[in-house]
């Protein structure tokens, strides 16, 4: 995927991250800054996107492509067991 036209969704990583696997406003993911960094790196560590939630990736792995996580992720732990990768 190569992106031309972009903008960041927010001014933090975690809530740009969110906005962009799935395609909402930061906001409406539960992955929003309250101001302190602590407080919202200690939220997307360990809540972050629900399992259920549509992303890019399974919009990709529906279409019949193989997806792969490669960097930072801080978007939550909240698949069944670690090595999962329900996103």
């Amino acid at each position: 995927v190569k992106l031309t036209q972009h903008i960041a969704a927010a001014p933090l990583c975690s809530p740009s991250r969110a906005a962009f696997m799935t395609g909402r406003y930061a906001i409406r993911s539960g992955m929003v800054s309250t101001g302190r960094v602590q407080v919202l790196l200690f939220l997307g560590g360990s809540g972050g996107l629900p399992p259920s939630e549509t992303t890019f990736a399974k919009r990709l792995q529906q279409q019949g492509y193989t997806t792969g996580l490669i960097g930072k992720w801080h978007l939550g732990l909240n698949c069944e067991h670690r090595g999962d990768h329900c996103h």
